[in-house]
């Protein structure tokens, strides 16, 4: 048996090598003596790392050795032939660290908070649960907090985690330092709202009982703050303000699962874009999405996506005492649907005929910059009726001003009124080429791809 050892990827003549014996294990049955048969050569390759995982074509980095043996082919006549067998083992190469640096929470933590800018009094915008990683952007200068993009599906989505009680890895020497911009200061905006006890005109219900009372009109100030580059800083729409039925909602705004989406964020799903037809019964009253056109029409669907569970127990969320975010909610293979939209276009509230108040059938449970939360009820709740939640639409500055002003700086009401919208009345403007909706129904998540439901005009 003769052993040839070839080498790969060699550029230039070597000097004369010392003889090479591989690691050779030969077992030889006791059998007579024969001549040797004629012998044809067997190419055996040593299994390297790159068998297992795709490696870069680096031939300066990788080296392959060959074996070549000669296993002997007997003739038909010919007694049984020594077999050798060849032990060969490739030394194991280490996993490189991921090219761009991953957060996760820290052995013995079921979750972390991402925060809006670094410090313990800043505000939480998610949570990252053990056994997950967010990706790392950036540090601030001091080294121990890192910027994190803590949803997949906007890369907007940037918060803060600390060092104490995250691991970083990966190569963080090359992040560029981010500082977050200071908070900046809002203008006060004159809005007249009547006191709780002062009462209201009285006007006409059409029919529907008696009396109603009137909502309140905010006239439109001359310029309105928004923190978002590209949306608008002034409005002369007008909105009115509407009571509300039953208590306030239990937890701050911002911090609230069902309020503010953000909070619970979600990611792409898989599933395709267009409308799909779905078995049972059919509700003729259910908000319609072509409504968020101006004039009503299809929206072309570009994407779907899934929102994640929250979870509202403290126990199961650390003793954090709003709740977290949980896995993905998969009662529906969708829950959210990217409509094709144009920058700047005029966005307005899906459609739907019961009157929930004189010239209004939505109330606004929730709204930011680029977010805005409906319910087709007067309780200031999703637990009742239909609730639509529209993202990446500029929400009117105005709107979102008389809103703000019903809540306090905890988050929490501080009025028993809210904005009503009415079919047809313009919300907000599109950020860009797409706006995401998503519909529930007494707090059921809903896929809005459904064509007899949501699509029916």
């Amino acid at each position: 048996m003769a052993g040839v050892l070839l080498l790969a990827g060699c550029a230039t003549a070597a000097p004369e090598p010392t003889p090479f014996r591989p690691a050779v294990q030969l077992f030889v049955p006791a059998t007579p003596t024969v001549p040797s048969p004629t012998a044809t050569p067997l190419l055996v390759r040593s299994p390297t790392p790159a068998d297992a995982i795709a490696q870069p074509a680096d031939a300066a980095s990788v080296a392959l050795s060959a074996v070549a043996v000669e296993v002997p082919v007997a003739e038909p006549s010919a007694p049984p032939s020594p077999v050798a067998m060849i032990a060969v083992v490739a030394e194991p190469t280490p996993l490189p660290a991921p090219t761009q640096p991953e957060a996760r929470p820290k052995a013995g933590l079921e979750w972390v908070n991402v925060r809006r800018r670094p410090g313990l009094n800043a505000e939480i915008v998610a949570k990252m649960l053990a056994g997950g990683f967010v990706r790392v952007v950036g540090r601030n200068a001091a080294g121990d907090w890192f910027a994190v993009q803590y949803d997949e599906s906007d890369t907007n989505t940037l918060g803060y985690v600390s060092l104490e009680v995250a691991d970083v890895v990966g190569d963080v020497a090359q992040l560029p330092v981010m500082e977050p911009v200071a908070e900046p200061t809002l203008t006060p905006i004159p809005i007249e709202i009547p006191a709780p006890d002062a009462p209201l005109a009285k006007v006409d219900s059409g029919g529907a009982g008696d009396a109603a009372v009137a909502s309140v009109a905010a006239a439109p100030p001359a310029a309105v703050y928004s923190s978002l580059a590209g949306c608008p800083t002034s409005s002369g729409n007008s909105y009115e303000l509407v009571p509300r039925e039953g208590g306030p909602a239990d937890r701050p705004d911002r911090q609230h699962g069902d309020l503010n989406l953000a909070l619970r964020s979600y990611g792409r799903a898989a599933e395709s874009a267009g409308l799909v037809d779905y078995n049972g019964p059919t509700d003729g009253q259910a908000p319609q999405l072509s409504g968020l056109f101006i004039p009503s029409r299809f929206g072309a669907p570009t994407n779907t996506y899934r929102v994640n569970i929250w979870r509202f127990e403290s126990g199961s969320c650390g003793g954090e005492p709003h709740g977290c975010r949980g896995p993905v909610d998969d009662k529906w293979p969708v829950t959210l649907l990217g409509l094709a939209a144009s920058a700047g276009e005029p966005i307005a509230m899906p459609s739907r005929d019961p009157i929930i108040y004189p010239n209004a059938q939505a109330l606004v449970l929730f709204a930011d910059e680029t977010r805005i939360t409906l319910g087709y009820t007067r309780q200031d709740t999703i637990a009742y009726g239909y609730a639509v939640y529209i993202e990446n639409v500029c929400v009117d500055p105005i709107l979102l001003a008389l809103y703000r002003a019903q809540v306090g700086g905890d988050g929490y009401r501080v009025t028993n009124q809210l904005p009503g919208l009415r079919n047809g009345q313009v919300l907000g403007t599109a950020v860009g080429g797409e706006i995401i909706v998503g519909v529930r129904d007494t707090a059921s998540w809903l896929d809005p791809r459904s064509r007899k439901d949501w699509w029916q005009r």
